[in-house]
């Protein structure tokens, strides 16, 4: 169907708009721009300063009946061409045609409500699309500038980055594992750092020196010699083993005197004193300087690991491990320190600070900075470790906008799939379509015929008295018609003016249920019909008028193929038999448009109307006159014929008289306006107009409502004004 008809200085046209509906109608005089609507609509695709808006899928045929329509069919010279139809014999195929037709326009109907589903789901789709990339853009503002190439190539798109967080998310879970950013950004900058290599482990922590510095029972010891002799007695009573032990030296070297007193010592006294720091003694005192050279090896051990331990680099944090030896190293002086006292004065018990936990603390600390440089090799050294890293980005993304994402994804893939089953039912119904055209294609090759157009068109004439003239098939000429005299003679270049146009409409007529072709037999149709009845006497035009509602009645009822139905006219009489459809049947706003076509000023305007504003030719010259200002170059010659019409069927008025009523330049307007009502060339269908100045205008209105008053037709004034008497 047709939409939208948009003219812009076409003709008389300067800047119009139409909105047809599937039944239009166009009333206007002569002269006011109907042909050129209808010389547009029969133009179609292409007309310069003109568009005409379709139905997506329109593909009907355009037919206009109007002088060229007369002009280019009916051919002196071979006639008309022949108009494929059903014949009578082939009701049976006919009614399944119809039915096949039926389901056709049904299978129709619901693709076009699918196809505004579709519509209306691909708007929802797009828009739910921008919110997902608006919803996946966040974490690039966020998270872009920190991990770059986790989204490498993404960065500028909104598109590219959305696609590549809903790549993921179908392998993502909520109850994953959460990742720790700063754990991720330090892998990450393993991964994609410039200067990462691979790192050694840290040497384990050597506990062979644990075993013996363990042993602490000489420490609790209290070392002294054998009590077996009286000095040995003496010194143990006197708690003097390190007093005396530290004079036996110098005993030796002070030649038999006492190095305490300076007296004489006797040799049984030196030797029992000699006695008392026996084998057992000596031993523990040589194994507390064995427990201190461990002591001594295991703190030069300490620094030495201390030493070795590199500095912070790559994410591998050192500096705890660093002031854990540091810790232990300072408890192991503090220790030796007590070990060399002990060394010094066996006899005296210590105990030394514990070192387990320290050492614990440290082999903890060495294993977890192995595992750190373990996983920083694997990162280095492993090809995929990049890949892994983006990923793991990615998943974290996703813990932070999942529940809203999948909101959206979940109505998008809803929404797609509905798109999806939508768009196979269409495609479906399409196939189904096509197989049923197919079948009538196939129906109408088998019985498609030129003869039932003749026969029906000479049935018509016949029925209302055409018996100067008939159709036959064109023996000549394969599937065409000629116009024969009953005697057979052809009686194309004999035709008057009327039969000519009568003969015209017959043919389109029958041209609007059939077709010249067999491709088209089926085809949609759009109908325009512009002043079908020129030149033809009463009778013909009630047939003309009876054949057009007819044409109107199968569009209403979407028959026979008749999709869109356009009607102009300029006669009254015609108009009001096409656009009346009983007492009992009206027309619904939403299937028919009214339109009035007028001009002013040389330029023409078309007006839309939800009911019909034409109820007679007479009435709406009245209509004129109550508003002069829309037609003033025109109102006199309507003032001419209102007096014209009303005269004559009242009769018997004395015309000269009238005139005689008035004087001076009223009287030269009364007779302008009066002196054709006895010439009977003329009637209210005439093409006669008088122009006067707008000047001049108020002067005849004003002596037009005069002749009503002096002819006693006051009433009449009034009533057809709707002034009050």
């Amino acid at each position: 169907m047709i939409n939208r008809i948009k003219l812009h200085d076409i003709a008389t046209y300067d800047d119009v708009e139409i909105f047809p509906k599937k039944i239009n109608y166009l009333f206007g005089g002569n002269g006011t721009g109907k042909t050129t609507i209808s010389n547009l609509l029969n133009s179609m695709p292409v007309v310069d300063n003109a568009s005409i808006d379709r139905d997506n899928d329109s593909n009907e045929i355009v037919l206009v009946f109007n002088r060229f329509f007369i002009r280019n069919n009916l051919k002196p010279q071979n006639g008309l061409d022949g108009i494929l139809t059903l014949g009578e014999e082939t009701i049976k195929y006919k009614e399944e045609i119809e039915k096949l037709n039926e389901n056709i326009s049904n299978y129709q109907h619901q693709i076009e409500k699918n196809r505004a589903t579709e519509e209306h789901l691909t708007t929802e789709l797009a828009t739910l699309k921008t919110e997902i990339e608006e919803i996946c853009w966040k974490l690039k503002q966020k998270f872009g500038s920190v991990f770059p190439k986790a989204f490498e190539g993404t960065l500028n798109s909104k598109n590219k980055f959305a696609e590549k967080i809903i790549s993921e998310f179908s392998s993502y879970h909520a109850d994953h594992k959460a990742i720790l950013f700063d754990e991720l950004k330090k892998e990450y900058d393993t991964a994609f750092s410039q200067s990462s290599e691979i790192k050694p482990v840290l040497n384990a922590f050597n506990t062979g020196f644990l075993s013996i510095l363990s042993n602490t029972s000489l420490l609790e010891e209290s070392i002294i010699g054998s009590s077996h002799s009286q000095v040995g007695e003496l010194i143990s009573k006197l708690n003097a083993t390190d007093w005396v032990k530290g004079g036996i030296n110098f005993a030796r070297a002070a030649n038999g005197k006492c190095p305490y007193c300076q007296q004489p010592i006797s040799d049984s006294i030196q030797k029992e004193i000699e006695e008392y720091f026996d084998v057992s003694y000596m031993n523990k005192c040589a194994a507390l300087e064995k427990y201190l050279e461990r002591y001594v090896d295991f703190i030069d051990y300490l620094r030495n690991y201390r030493n070795s331990i590199p500095q912070n680099a790559d994410g591998i944090n050192y500096m705890n491990l660093q002031d854990q030896f540091d810790t232990l190293i300072t408890e192991v002086e503090r220790n030796i320190m007590i070990v060399e006292k002990k060394v010094e004065t066996p006899s005296q018990q210590c105990s030394l600070k514990p070192l387990d936990e320290y050492i614990s603390d440290i082999q903890k600390t060495i294993s977890s900075l192995n595992e750190a440089i373990n996983n920083h090799n694997k990162i280095v050294s492993d090809t995929h470790a990049k890949d892994n890293c983006k990923k793991k980005v990615i998943s974290m993304c996703l813990s932070e906008i999942y529940q809203e994402l999948k909101s959206k994804l979940d109505a998008h893939s809803g929404k797609q799939k509905g798109l999806t089953k939508l768009r196979e039912t269409v495609s479906q119904m399409s196939e189904q379509i096509a197989v049923w055209q197919s079948e009538i294609s196939v129906i109408n090759s088998k019985i498609s015929s030129v003869k039932p157009t003749v026969d029906s068109i000479n049935l018509l004439l016949s029925n209302f008295g055409f018996g100067g003239f008939m159709l036959t098939e064109n023996k000549d000429e394969s599937g065409s018609y000629k116009v024969v005299r009953p005697n057979g003679a052809d009686a194309i270049d004999t035709l008057s003016e009327g039969e000519y146009n009568f003969i015209s409409f017959l043919y389109f007529y029958h041209l609007c249920f059939g077709s010249k072709n067999k491709e088209d037999l089926n085809r949609k149709k759009i109908i325009v019909i512009d002043d079908p009845i020129s030149s033809l006497d009463s009778n013909v035009m009630f047939i003309v008028s009876s054949l057009t509602k007819d044409i109107l009645r199968k569009c209403k009822d979407n028959k026979d193929n008749i999709n869109q139905v356009f009607v102009l006219t300029h006669n009254a009489y015609f108009y009001k038999e096409v656009t009346y459809w009983g007492s009992r049947e009206s027309l619904s706003s939403t299937l028919v448009a009214y339109y009035v076509i007028k001009k002013k000023d040389n330029i023409s305007f078309v007006t839309s109307y939800e009911k019909s504003p034409i109820n007679s030719s007479y009435e709406l010259m009245w209509e004129e006159i109550k508003n002069p200002k829309s037609s003033k170059s025109f109102i006199c010659n309507t003032m001419r014929r209102i007096l014209e019409h009303y005269f004559n069927v009242i009769g018997g008025l004395n015309y000269d008289k009238c005139i005689d009523e008035f004087t001076g330049s009223e009287r030269l307007i009364c007779k302008s306006l009066i002196s054709f009502i006895n010439d009977s060339s003329h009637s209210i269908f005439d093409d006669y107009t008088m122009y006067v100045t707008d000047e001049s205008v108020e002067a005849y209105l004003n002596v037009f409502e005069k002749i009503f008053d002096k002819m006693g037709h006051s009433q009449h004034y009034n009533m057809m004004m709707k002034l009050s008497n």
